[in-house]
């Protein structure tokens, strides 16, 4: 005996957007990233009298 099920409905569609928590614009429903993550910039997240600075180099006489 063979018994065969089948549904009607079909499954949702995936949905799309950003999935990293990191940006801007995360959609937490998302289930498939689509490539559209957008980040803060560096100099929006630092208050204008701090600097940032990459690197340095310092020379000592003693």
């Amino acid at each position: 005996m063979l018994f065969t099920f089948s549904s009607c409905e079909e499954d949702p569609a995936p949905v799309f957007g950003c999935t990293d928590v990191n940006a801007v614009n995360y959609n937490s429903e998302a289930e498939d990233d689509d490539g559209s993550c957008t980040y803060q910039l560096l100099s929006e997240l630092l208050p204008m009298h701090t600097w940032y600075v990459d690197s340095a180099t310092a020379e000592f006489m003693g």
